[in-house]
């Protein structure tokens, strides 16, 4: 979260490619946008 405000996916900062190819892969699956910030996240 940014200060008392959610974050969206585009708030993310990508630092890798794996990272960008995760979130390619669950936009489509229809993953949330809170699952798909917990995956990048880690």
């Amino acid at each position: 979260m940014l200060g008392n405000l959610p974050r969206t996916l585009m708030e993310i900062v990508m630092t890798t490619p794996l990272h960008q190819s995760m979130v390619d892969v669950m936009v489509p699956r229809g993953f949330s946008v809170r699952t798909q910030e917990s995956y990048v996240e880690t």
